[in-house]
């Protein structure tokens, strides 16, 4: 085995390890981890949670899914209506759900906000 395949293996098995301690899905993590596994060597423990729990949370949000702690209507001036983090800027540019817009997918809105 090359000392790159033998780096993307230690890598999955360490994000293996991190997502399961957190009680995360491992399989789908590391799916969506996709090519970057070689990246997390150069990361912490700590680093490569917050990277697990960015994919997770990016791959909700693409399924429609508004985060927890999301309850602040706000509008974008791409999307509309959009619901953010509490404390979010009523008004936006641009917003996370901008993505889902740009790709055709669900962008939840606040029915009665504005």
């Amino acid at each position: 085995m090359s000392a790159a395949g033998a780096n993307a293996d230690a890598q999955r098995l360490r994000l293996i390890r991190i997502a399961q301690a957190e009680g995360m899905d491992a399989r789908r993590t590391v799916r969506m981890a996709g090519g970057d596994l070689d990246t997390l060597a150069a990361c912490t423990d700590v680093e490569v949670l917050a990277y697990a729990r960015a994919l997770l949370a990016r791959a909700s949000r693409r399924s429609g899914h508004v985060p927890a702690g999301w309850s602040q209507a706000c509008q974008c001036t791409g999307c509309g209506p959009v619901w953010l983090w509490q404390a979010a800027p009523a008004r936006v540019i641009a917003c996370p759900w901008c993505w889902n817009r740009r790709d055709g997918l669900p962008v939840p809105c606040p029915l009665d906000a504005f």
